[in-house]
Parts: structure tokens; C-alpha cells; sequence
């Protein structure tokens, strides 16, 4: 007759307890397929969006939105109509805490916080100092149109010996800059385009308050160049 093993621990054989048996690898979270990077990385640009947009807002002189709703203004040049999805096609988290911060992202493919590999959150607080960076990208990124448009003017001039009466034609259909449209500044403004002389001219961003002058922050963005030479910026 078998003999029972009766032991204060599990068992899994007679005189062998479970604390025995060598226990099985990890597995590791399956790796990202390419089309799930791609939601990952759109997920990322739309959450930069938004925070630029609420860096906006608070140097505009409000708060932080309680609902990313109230980022919605079509009224304004770049303006939201609506709040874009994760790239899975979710809401995205956005949640005031107790302590004064403000948790923002999304919960990854599984749309469950936690999980890791695909399934891991792309979420984190709101930085404290949102309204200087999102200043110190939107001049970043307001020079490097400049520099484009600096670009095009230096075509223009090649090919007609003359500076353009204004940046709209290098959009025309000559196409001397690649799209249709004229770039507009980081907060969504035209740029100021003004011919000194025959041979100087000034592109211009009046900066976050939109208007002439300004310091810190507020100053304007200013980029030109002689006919031929290299791009100045004041």
C-alpha cells in the first residue's frame, strides 16, 4: 500500500515539498511589434501637445485646467476643437491630486495602470515649471521657422535676383518652400515679414504676450539677413 505523506506543507510528491521543486523562469513581457511603437510614440507627441498648451495657459495667466476640455478654444489661431485620444484610441488620464499635482498620460495598450512591455503606462505628473519650458521650446521652435523661412528667401533671391514683397510668395506656385501655407509662430501667430531696404529684411515673432517688444519671455523673436550673407537673428 502507498504510503500518504501528510506534511504541514505542500507536497507534490511523497516526501518532497513544493519548497523543493525548482520554480519556472520569468517570462518576459512579449517585445513591442512596430505598429505598437508607432502607437506608443503617437501617444508621447499628443501628451507634448497638450502640455505646451497648458504651459500656454499658465503664462497666459490661469491655472491649470481642472478638464482637458478647457484647453478646447477654437477661436484662437492653432486652436483646439477637440482633445485628442491616446494611440490606442482612449481618453487620456488627467487627474488633479491632493498635493497640488496633476497626473496626465495614458495607460498604455491594456488601458489598465500598471503592466509593462506594450502594456505599461506612459503617464507622470504635470512638471511644476511647465510654463518655463513650454516658453523655452515654443522660442526654440519659433527660431527654427525663422531659420526656414530665412531658407527661402535666400532661394527666392538666387532666383530673382530681388527680395520677395512678401512671404506668401514663397508658397505660391513657384514653390520655393515645400506646402501651401505660410508657418506661423509657436503660440500660433503670423509671422512679421518686413523689407528694410533692397538688400535687408526682418522676420518677426512678437514672442508669447503677441505683441512689439517685451522682455524675458515675452520678448520678440527676431530673424533677417543681407541678400547673399548669413542669417542674423537679434
Amino acid at each position: 500500500m502507498p504510503l500518504l505523506c501528510l506534511a504541514a506543507v505542500a507536497v507534490t510528491a511523497c516526501g518532497q515539498s513544493s519548497d523543493d521543486v525548482p520554480s519556472a523562469p520569468a517570462v518576459a513581457p512579449p517585445a513591442e511589434t512596430a505598429a505598437q511603437k508607432a502607437m506608443r510614440q503617437t501617444t508621447r507627441v499628443r501628451m507634448r501637445d497638450l502640455m505646451f498648451r497648458m504651459g500656454d495657459r499658465i503664462n497666459a495667466g490661469d491655472d491649470l485646467p481642472r478638464l482637458l476640455q478647457q484647453l478646447i478654444d477654437p477661436t484662437r489661431p492653432n486652436g483646439l476643437r477637440e482633445i485628442p485620444l491616446d494611440g490606442w484610441g482612449r481618453s487620456f488620464v488627467y487627474e488633479r491630486q491632493p498635493d497640488g499635482g496633476t497626473l496626465f498620460g495614458s495607460y498604455g495598450a491594456d488601458g489598465r495602470p500598471g503592466g509593462e512591455g506594450f502594456d505599461g503606462d506612459v503617464i507622470g505628473p504635470v512638471p511644476v515649471d511647465i510654463g518655463v519650458r513650454t516658453q523655452r521650446a515654443a522660442s526654440e521652435r519659433t527660431q527654427i521657422q525663422i531659420d526656414y523661412l530665412i531658407s527661402g528667401i535666400n532661394l527666392f533671391q538666387i532666383k530673382e535676383d530681388a527680395l520677395p514683397e512678401s512671404l506668401g510668395e514663397l508658397f505660391d506656385e513657384r514653390q520655393y518652400m515645400t506646402g501651401r501655407k505660410i508657418p506661423r509662430d509657436a503660440w500660433g501667430n503670423a509671422f512679421l515679414y518686413r523689407k528694410l531696404s533692397a538688400q535687408e529684411y526682418e522676420i518677426t515673432s512678437f514672442g508669447a504676450d503677441r505683441r512689439e517688444g517685451g522682455e524675458g519671455m515675452s520678448a520678440d523673436l527676431i530673424g533677417g539677413a543681407r541678400i547673399g550673407g548669413v542669417p542674423s537673428h537679434k
